[in-house]
Parts: C-alpha cells; structure tokens; sequence
C-alpha cells in the first residue's frame, strides 16, 4: 500500500528520527536488519511486477530473518518490517484467491499491532485498507467501501489515499453495474 519511496519514511517514522540537521535523519542499521530491508524492497517490487510467487517466497525468508533477529535483540524496527511484510503478503494473497490464508495472515497484523500499541496507530489506515480489500474479495461491498472511507479519513499518505481511492472507485462501478445489469 505504500509505495517504495515511502518504506524509508516508514523507517525514519517508526524510529522516531528527527533533528535539525539533515544528518540526523540519518539511521544506522546493522546488517542483518538491511537484509530484510532488500527482502522487503524485493516483495514490493516482484507484487507490482506480477510476481506472486516471488514476493511470497521473499516474504517467508524475510520473516524468518527477521524471527531469527528478534531472539537475539527484539528492536521496534523489525515488528516494522514484520508489519510491512505482512500486509504486502496479505495483499498477494488477496490477488491469488488465497482468502482464508489472507485472513489468517491479516489477523498476525492485528495481533502485532495489538503487542506494540505505537504500531496501532501509525498503521491504523492500511489496516482498514486490507479490510476492504478482502471485504472486496468476498463481494461485500458496501464492508469494503466502510472500510475504504474510513482509511481515506485517517491517512494523509498520499498513496493510500490514491490506492484506497482507486479501489473505492471500484466499489462504486460495481454497484453501479449492479443496478444497470
């Protein structure tokens, strides 16, 4: 849902990095942490390229490396990338008919956002946006605009806007060629 120029202020955000000289946005990751930064760049890119089974591929050994950080040194930044991983794997699953595992997955992402409250607010949008993709997905839609109009009200991200945007124009050319048809 957001775009790949966005993942790093993503990053910056979640590390909460600031200061008044440019240099200070600067953020040093180990790494072992940038390794799932290509991982997470690759599912992105291999989704908006078509690759479906890439980016599921991609994901699972991101999420593994990222497990695998996680018992070593449990950082902010990897229940990020753990959340930004997901909710790309969600949105492939979607894609591939995959509801039930879409589901299953899209509860891992309450449920992380739910263990790091600041997580619950910073992604509150993209949640009610997966909402809607899946309510999409089972032809509900007036769920699916609900959840749409509700993520357009909490975001001011320029490409959920647009994404939820689009996708709320879908809901309405499908009722639309409900009531014609």
């Amino acid at each position: 849902m957001t775009a790949k120029g966005c993942l790093f202020q993503t990053i910056a955000q979640s590390q909460f990095v600031s200061g008044p000289n440019v240099g200070d946005m600067f953020i040093w990751m180990p790494k072992e942490h940038l390794y799932v930064v290509v991982y997470l760049v690759t599912v992105m890119h291999s989704m908006q390229a078509g690759y479906m089974d890439k980016a599921q591929k991609y994901t699972d050994k991101a999420l593994l490396q990222i497990e695998k950080l996680k018992i070593v040194d449990n950082k902010p930044i990897l229940s990020v990338f753990q959340l930004m991983l997901l909710e790309h794997i969600v949105m492939c699953r979607l894609v591939m008919g995959n509801k039930s595992i879409a589901l299953q997955e899209m509860s891992q992402v309450i449920s992380l956002c739910h263990q790091h409250p600041p997580l619950l607010v910073t992604h509150r949008p993209q949640l009610h946006t997966l909402l809607g993709l899946y309510a999409m997905s089972m032809n509900c839609m007036e769920a699916a605009e609900a959840q749409f109009t509700a993520a357009l009200r909490l975001s001011q991200e320029r490409e959920l806007w647009t994404f939820a945007n689009l996708n709320l124009a879908i809901v309405y050319l499908l009722a639309l060629f409900a009531k014609v048809g």
